[in-house]
């Protein structure tokens, strides 16, 4: 059986991931929404696992157990479960929960030489390629003396001397359509 385009990104993705991956550690797994969103993929059903079967998922796992190669798709879990799908085990004849046998195929996905099936070296792409767009700004503000200041709101017991609010704030409108408040 031959690895169509689809398996072949999702398996570059997974050669990529497995080398943080640590067997019977779930945790340093990868999910099913990282992948759809490392690979740029759309969310095409409900479940996150469910979409990702006809896009790339469901062919690389039916190709790994035709040509008896170890279950790398075992690293592509529910983060909610910390698991795969229970068709992961099914696919293999296993028991659902069948912990050992599972790390055991993580273990030997990594010690497997995956090269001879990857097109080229696989690189992530950012999704915020595009540097954001930047503006100056000039600030101006004035440099007051707190001393003097606070001496000033002691003497008029922190009433405004403009509006006579206790302890308040003046609203002042600037020119470039902000309303500024300045504490009193």
């Amino acid at each position: 059986m031959h690895l169509d385009s689809l398996g072949k990104n999702l398996l570059s993705l997974l050669v990529e991931k497995i080398q943080t991956a640590v067997p019977g550690r779930p945790e340093t797994y990868v999910g099913y929404k990282e992948c759809h969103d490392l690979l740029g993929l759309t969310q095409m059903r409900e479940k996150w696992g469910e979409s990702l079967k006809p896009q790339g998922l469901t062919s690389l796992a039916d190709w790994t157990e035709i040509n008896n190669k170890p279950g790398i798709t075992g690293i592509i879990i529910n983060r909610s479960t910390l698991e795969p799908g229970k068709g992961y085990f099914n696919l293999f004849g296993k028991d659902d929960g069948d912990y050992a046998w599972w790390a055991q195929q993580v273990k030997e996905s990594k010690e497997y030489d995956w090269s001879p099936y990857l097109d080229e070296e696989f690189i992530f792409i950012p999704s915020d390629i595009e540097a954001p767009d930047r503006e100056d700004i000039i600030t101006s503000r004035i440099i007051r003396d707190t001393a003097l200041s606070s001496k000033v709101k002691a003497l008029h017991a922190s009433q405004c001397q403009i509006c006579k609010i206790m302890g308040g704030y003046v609203l002042v409108a600037t020119t470039s359509n902000y309303l500024a408040y300045f504490s009193t």
